[in-house]
């Protein structure tokens, strides 16, 4: 039923929209309170909705609501004080807002951080040995014979230390949305992310839809695996075992987050939001792009 609902309310983001939602969820409650209904659903889309737009806190909006049914009355929207968009300082385009179905996408984007982090251990495991493992085995001696064999072999390694994880990445990217698709209704794609009331990024300073989002996350995300494959095989050439280059790599990796704990106000505390370890959360880095840009 909610899905519908939402289906329903899908387009222009506009105060008469977020009227019409808040009567809908009201009318919805009382009507459930009418049937005396127990056990009543919870739809978190409603829930957001008054808990941004109404001026009173929501839950006395509901329990206000319950006194009304019980006196065999009706809370209407026209007796209660709601914000307006402009009031909640939500960007303004040239075009209104879109408003669609969020609530997947809320989901969907805080599990490919998780995504990220697999394919960087990946890529540290693999690339760490990429160079250690000849030094420990002394084949480095062998391919010194001849020099152009030896480049060869070195810009050979770098390529499938890089394209290898960002193939991967992708693929899982290209899984993991094709099990979305099917679990989850994926309608909302369109709509802006300054609409998704779960990850509040109302002023988010850019014209971007879910689908437009998550392609740029996964931009990111490819670059940072370009910055891990590129730093680990740095280390595998230095390292004389793969076990120094792989404890190493892991280090280096894992410093960011440390130092994230160290600092936490500043430029310095912005900028360490994109090294990969601390860009796992999609909204974390939105919102950091957003103060950027803001």
């Amino acid at each position: 039923m909610i899905l519908s609902s939402v289906k329903k309310y899908a387009g222009d983001f506009t105060d008469k929209k977020v009227q019409m939602i808040l009567s809908d969820s009201m009318n919805q409650f009382q009507e459930n309170e009418e049937k005396g209904v127990t056990d009543k659903p919870f739809y978190l889309f409603y829930w957001q909705m008054g808990d941004n737009f109404f001026d009173d806190d929501s839950e006395n909006i509901y329990t206000e609501m319950i006194q009304k049914v019980k006196s065999g009355e009706r809370l209407l929207l026209d007796d209660v004080s709601v914000h307006s968009i402009r009031d909640l300082g939500f960007t303004e385009f040239e075009k209104p807002l879109q408003i669609g179905n969020y609530v997947p996408w809320t989901d969907f984007f805080s599990v490919i951080g998780n995504i990220n982090l697999l394919i960087c251990v990946l890529t540290i495991l693999i690339c760490s040995t990429i160079f250690s493992n000849d030094t420990s085995k002394n084949v480095n001696q062998i391919l010194l014979i001849t020099k152009l064999g030896r480049n060869k072999m070195i810009f050979a390694k770098i390529i499938v230390g890089t394209v290898i994880p960002l193939c991967t990445l992708i693929l899982f990217h290209l899984l993991n949305a094709g099990i979305f698709s099917l679990m989850y209704d994926t309608s909302g794609w369109n709509s802006s992310i300054q609409t998704n009331l779960s990850m509040g990024l109302f002023q988010f300073p850019v014209e971007w839809n879910h689908l437009q989002t998550y392609l740029i996350v996964v931009l990111l995300q490819s670059i940072g695996i370009v910055f891990v494959s590129s730093f680990t095989l740095l280390i595998s050439s230095f390292a004389k075992s793969p076990i120094t280059s792989l404890s190493v790599s892991l280090g280096m990796f894992l410093l960011p987050q440390l130092l994230l704990q160290i600092f936490r106000k500043g430029i310095l505390n912005k900028l360490l939001y994109f090294f990969p370890i601390n860009n796992l959360n999609a909204q974390k880095t939105l919102e950091l792009l957003s103060s950027e840009k803001s």
